[in-house]
């Protein structure tokens, strides 16, 4: 017989096994293995407890510098989305019994109800975390609560403002670009107007980029993308089917230009990553900022063939009581420029920059305040005279007058 298929400390005696002085003392070492055992249970509870935040259930809370208020996790309507989106949870402590996390849930706590606060403000700050990665770094102090940072995932040291230049891979990861083809045959799309990403199924973009005939269907919509037709350009761009399309009820292009809004539904969820997550929708009519930038694939010069590279083009947002007087004596434009809509123009001490044809439906943006690696979208391209001509500006169709539309159908 082989000695080696015994185990150690056994003897076979008759085939029956034998317990030899060996097996008693792994029988005492597992008992204090099994006391240990349950000493590193306690105190590892006691460590989550303590690295939690000392809150309890109810307590109000703070998470990314929103209110909310500490929940059990199946009791916050948000932690769906946040998982979704790979939003770590703040954790206000555990319960006792069965270890279940309390979580801090964002935008419920008293004082603030979350149905004061806009559907697409709520989804604008799960975005914001997806510009960022979190970091916790351990304080001096023993028993400190970690100190939780957000880095950017973007080069800040870029300067946003600047005009007419390709814009590098990844800067505007919302960016989308609508494709049609003849009779719906999406091999080989022609790209002609752009859009904006603002949820994981919808892109905005304006109404006049949607219209279609039986033999001419704009039915792809890609997004991630740098160069349109380059593979080796190192982005990891996708191209999606179309599901539905949704034009502003008040859109009448044969009448006006106003309204010229339109909601695309993609035909599947959209995963987010560094090249590819949505933009904030601005939520006021009123603007802090004067400089803004557009982007697009359309042509780089009035005249001109459209670009295959992503460009960007700083400008300056005109009041609309003086770009009324550039449009006066338009007939579909019959209120000349109307409070749905906004202007922007080449800053005077630069030479002319604009929007140009193919450049319809994308955005108008500007960096968030603090984090420059979140846009708001404040203006879809809608229309102009010529392009960088000078003493004209753009006209763009206004976010902010649209929200509760677009909240409506993209987050009911």
């Amino acid at each position: 017989k082989r000695q080696s298929d015994q185990p150690p400390g056994v003897e076979c005696i008759n085939d029956e096994p034998k317990q030899t002085g060996l097996s008693r003392d792994i029988r005492a070492d597992r008992s204090v293995f099994a006391e240990t055992a349950m000493l590193l249970s306690a105190f590892s509870s006691f460590l989550l407890i303590q690295l939690a935040s000392g809150l309890e259930e109810g307590d109000r809370c703070s998470i990314n510098g929103q209110n909310g208020v500490c929940l059990v996790r199946a009791n916050c309507p948000e932690y769906a989305q946040m998982k979704q989106l790979g939003v770590r949870p703040r954790i206000c402590a555990y319960k006792t019994g069965p270890r279940e996390p309390i979580i801090c849930c964002p935008a419920l706590a008293s004082g603030n109800d979350r149905r004061n606060v806009r559907r697409s403000e709520q989804y604008c700050d799960q975005y914001r975390k997806l510009a960022s990665t979190e970091i916790f770094v351990g304080p001096l102090t023993p028993g400190a609560e970690l100190n939780r940072h957000l880095v950017p995932q973007c080069d800040e040291s870029l300067g946003l403002i600047v005009g007419g230049q390709e814009s590098l891979p990844g800067e505007f990861p919302h960016m989308a670009v609508l494709g049609w083809s003849e009779c719906g045959d999406d091999r080989d799309p022609e790209f002609r107007c752009g859009g904006s990403l603002i949820s994981d199924r919808y892109v905005l973009t304006a109404g006049h980029c949607v219209r279609t005939t039986k033999a001419n269907v704009v039915n792809v919509v890609r997004l991630g993308d740098h160069h349109l037709y380059e593979r080796g350009d190192g982005m990891r761009e996708v191209t999606l089917g179309i599901e539905a399309i949704v034009v502003h009820p008040e859109y009448r292009p044969s009448e006006s230009r106003y309204n010229d809004i339109a909601l695309v539904r993609l035909n599947q969820t959209v995963t987010f990553g560094t090249n590819i997550r949505p933009a904030c929708l601005w939520p006021t009519n009123q603007l802090n900022e004067t400089r803004v930038v557009a982007i697009g694939y359309g042509d780089t010069e009035d005249y001109g063939s459209p670009s295959s590279v992503l460009m960007k083009v700083g400008l300056e947002v005109l009041p609309n009581d003086l770009c009324r007087g550039l449009y006066v004596e338009e007939r579909k434009l019959p209120q000349a420029i109307a409070d749905s809509q906004l202007c922007a123009r080449s800053p005077v001490d630069k030479q002319p920059r604009d929007t140009c044809r193919g450049d319809s439906g994308g955005p108008l943006q500007v960096a968030l305040t603090g984090h420059r690696c979140l846009y708001y979208l404040i203006g879809i391209t809608s229309f102009g005279k010529g392009c960088g001509a000078a003493g004209t500006a753009g006209v763009y169709t206004r976010v902010a007058a649209y929200l509760e539309w677009i909240e409506g159908i993209v987050w009911p």
